[in-house]
């Protein structure tokens, strides 16, 4: 039997349909998860402004601490926010995550790469040894893992010069088993009237 925070599937077409709240939630479910584990939210970045380029990356947050949580590891984390029908485990959708879009449109693809050639944010990330979040509101393919995907981004970013990079992949399943651990946040998603049953269930609601 599903719990009162179950949410269904269809209820993530909200990502897809509208970017800023996709952003804005994922700061929401940021806060809650550095929240759960009593990390300060002083370093949390997740800018609403989502025309500007990012150079790669959607978000950070720094955890000086030694303690962890889904979305948090130690040390600087970094976050990619992905919301449509891309499919993240080709070798093109890869090549999008990591490198500029200019080169890219290259036409002399098979010259030899170097770390200049990655999202500036993305080179950022791995110079400064950070944990590298793929967030993926609407990918589900289970003829891929999460661990077949970061082996590809590995191979990269080691073939680069990276030792041991660190890259975490969240997809749709994953982030639903960590949104339903906040009642607000399932309940903002699924668009449910959220003080009553915040209210019956004793949970505070975080003002989304």
């Amino acid at each position: 039997m599903n719990g009162i925070t179950y949410i269904e599937d269809r209820y993530f077409e909200r990502f897809k349909e509208d970017r800023k709240y996709s952003v804005k939630f994922f700061a929401k479910l940021l806060f809650s998860e550095a929240f759960s584990i009593n990390l300060k939210d002083d370093s949390l970045y997740v800018p609403e402004d989502i025309t500007t380029s990012d150079g790669g990356i959607d978000g950070s947050f720094e955890n000086l601490t030694d303690k962890e949580v889904n979305l948090i590891k130690k040390g600087k984390n970094y976050y990619q926010i992905k919301t449509g029908d891309l499919q993240m485990h080709t070798e093109t959708e890869i090549k999008k995550f990591l490198f500029k879009p200019e080169f890219l449109k290259s036409k002399d693809l098979n010259q030899e790469l170097n770390k200049d050639h990655l999202n500036k944010e993305i080179k950022k990330c791995f110079d400064n040894s950070g944990t590298l979040f793929i967030i993926h509101y609407n990918y589900e393919n289970a003829k891929h893992s999460n661990e077949e995907i970061r082996n590809k981004m590995i191979d990269k970013l080691e073939n680069l010069g990276y030792s041991k990079p660190r890259i975490e992949i969240r997809r749709k399943s994953d982030l639903k088993r960590v949104i339903e651990k906040y009642p607000a946040l399932a309940f903002d998603l699924m668009e449910i009237n959220q003080p009553f049953l915040l209210m019956i269930i004793g949970v505070k609601n975080l003002d989304l």
